[in-house]
């Protein structure tokens, strides 16, 4: 049966967040912070208990903020890049935006019989 185009269309939406997930999740440091306040070690894997008894493992700096600056960067960057191209593109009139096509004395007329069939062969 065939299914709509919707899933793959939400593909493209959805396969950076994977990226986007993983890198704030690698830039982001946790420490072991004990009872005083003092930091003995990292502790960036959350799914093994490196902590030691007593102490817990707290966020220090948080990797979406580095990503957020990151990605404005690049967002900035591209802009100042292709500038001159999307202002050039803002000045083309509706006509240039249209797609036209062939006028209808040069298109030749399709016929039922002007159809071509291909044996299995020549496929």
């Amino acid at each position: 049966m065939y299914k709509s185009n919707t899933n793959r269309s939400n593909l493209g939406g959805t396969y950076p967040k994977f990226f986007v997930f993983y890198l704030v999740d690698m830039f982001t440091t946790r420490n072991c912070v004990g009872g005083a306040g003092e930091i003995s070690t990292f502790c960036n894997n959350v799914h093994q208990q490196v902590c030691k008894q007593g102490e817990t493992c707290q966020v220090t700096s948080d990797g979406y903020y580095i990503i957020a600056l990151c990605c404005a960067v690049v967002g900035a960057a591209l802009f100042v890049i292709y500038e001159p191209t999307i202002q050039y593109l803002q000045t083309l009139s509706e006509d240039h935006w249209r797609i036209t096509s062939i006028k209808q004395e040069e298109a030749e007329p399709i016929s039922p019989t002007s159809v071509v069939t291909l044996t299995a062969a020549e496929y």
